[in-house]
This record gives structure tokens, sequence and C-alpha cells, in this order.
């Protein structure tokens, strides 16, 4: 299993939504650095990726406008990543698209004392950006206690496809009790929009998988404005832009969406497909690959 990010999306991001004094290449060279690292559990392996490697005034064109005279803190970005079963892998390629769960608030000290002083937590918060991976897919995927929940998910579709994932909105932070995910202005999402359509024409997926309500109601607003319909018992399939690349759609694998995963695993239409799977999220995971193969009828 191989970490990698592509050249051109490397590029893309720096033109439109972080550009570091080192670049980015840099800051991918941490995150694979982290993975590569990731059966060491002391503090020193989590402070590889310290917030203190990007800077709020590193924000670029129109998210840097819009956003260097706010008070924000905890800002974030999970970087896209692409995981290949081996370096120069040529196997078919999934793009999982989400809105990852939310980083710790500053007044986590427990969280944030790996990185700052106590006392300094606000300040330091409101000047640095973290820097990770969705769904933290850099860390170690051995399924064992305290391993991270959301991995059986993704490694069931590892076993046929390798991944790119990414973030539909590039950008976390906190504006007083308000999270990001209701502040970004349309001017905003127009621009994040600019990238994740750059990042299909990059990546050619062979399928688009989202994760959630706002990640699928942000592609189909990519689409045609579309309004989705309800989760009901099975997953949604769309096409993107070009009309060839499939869109499957279905409930976050967060805990949160627990009763909207049910009414998919438990329809009659899945009932004979993989059903010896340890875990839910696993068993969702091969009604994506069952949709994928069979495509939008």
């Amino acid at each position: 299993m191989e970490i990698n990010i592509n050249e051109e999306i490397i590029t893309l991001l720096e033109n439109n939504l972080i550009n570091p004094e080192k670049g980015l290449t840099n800051i991918f060279n941490e995150i694979k650095k982290y993975y590569k690292s990731n059966e060491d559990e002391s503090a020193e392996h989590r402070r590889i990726l310290h917030p203190n490697l990007l800077k709020k005034s590193e924000l670029v064109g129109e998210l840097g406008e819009k956003l260097k005279d706010k008070t924000i803190r905890t800002m974030a970005i999970d970087f896209p990543i692409e995981i290949n079963w081996e370096k120069n892998s040529k196997r078919p390629k999934i793009m999982i698209c989400a809105l990852d769960p939310y980083p710790h608030d500053s007044t986590d000290n427990k969280h944030w004392s790996t990185f700052f002083s106590k006392e300094n937590n606000f300040k330091e918060l409101e000047r640095y950006i973290s820097p990770w991976a969705p769904f933290s897919l850099i860390d170690n995927w051995e399924l064992k206690k305290g391993s991270n929940k959301y991995i059986p998910f993704f490694s069931t579709l590892f076993k046929e496809y390798d991944l790119y994932v990414t973030d539909i909105y590039k950008l976390f932070y906190r504006e007083g009790d308000k999270k990001s995910t209701n502040l970004h202005s349309k001017e905003i999402k127009k621009h994040f929009k600019f990238i994740l359509e750059k990042e299909v024409e990059i990546i050619k997926p062979t399928a688009i998988v989202t994760l959630g309500n706002v990640a699928r109601d942000g592609l189909l607003k990519i689409i045609n404005n579309k309004k989705a319909e309800n989760w009901d018992e099975d997953v949604q399939k769309y096409k993107w832009i070009d009309d060839k690349t499939t869109i499957i759609s279905i409930p976050h694998v967060s805990s949160r969406a627990y009763k909207a995963k049910t009414n998919i695993l438990k329809a009659k239409k899945y009932e004979n497909k993989e059903t010896k799977e340890i875990t839910d999220n696993m068993k969702l995971a091969n009604i994506v690959l069952y949709n994928i193969k069979n495509g939008i009828k």
C-alpha cells in the first residue's frame, strides 16, 4: 500500500487553496512520513504534522481575501490523498468525496497540549492551520482495539480499487460557536466547486462515491442544481458532468448516520450480497462495489 499525491493536484491546491513558503510538496512529504511511521504512538510522532506547518496568511485567492480579517480558530485542511496498491499502480481508482468529522475545539487542552502550551491554545489556533488527511487514513490500518473505525469501509473498497479521498469543503474553521460548514459564503463554495471539478478532471476516477448529505448535495449542485431525495432503502446514483462517470451516494459512514445506513443494509436487494462482513461499514462498502459493477440501471 502506497500513500501518494498527484503532482497536478499539488499545483491545483497551491494555486487555489494554500501556498506555504516551502510549497505543498513539503506538506505531502510530511503526511507520507507520518504514515510510514504510524506504528509509533508517541507525542513526537503526532507532532510530525504540527499545526504550525501552515499559516492562515498563506491561504490564496478568494479564500485568503474573504478570511484574512475574520477572527476564526481551529482551522484545518484535510489534504486529498491517493491510496495505491503499489508504486505506479495501474488499478482503476474510486474517488471518495465526503465531509470529514470536525477537528478538536481549542478548549480541548488534552489534545492541543501535544502542540501548544495551554496558555497559547486560542492565540495559536487563530494563526495556524492543521494539516491532516481525510478520515485519518494515514493512521494504522490494522483492525485492533482503538484503531480508526472508518478504515473497514475504505479497506474493503481498496481490495478492488485504488482510492482517491477528498473533502467537499477544502477548509474547516470555527467562528464563535459556529462551524464553517454553515458559514461558507457562495463565493467560497463556488471556489471549492472549481477545485473539486479539477480534481475529477485530473484523477479520472472509475466512479465517484459521496458519503453523507453535504458531499452528495454539493456534487448535485455542480451537476444540475438538483435537490436530492431523502435516503431510502438503496444507494442513490447519478452521473457526473461528463455523463459517463457514475456517482454513488450513500449515508455517511459515521455512527451519526446509523438509521439511514441501516435502511440500506437491511434492504432485500442486498440480502445475498457478501453477508459475512465483520462490520456494517464493510457491508456498505460491498454494496458500493456491487453498484459500481452494475452501473446506473
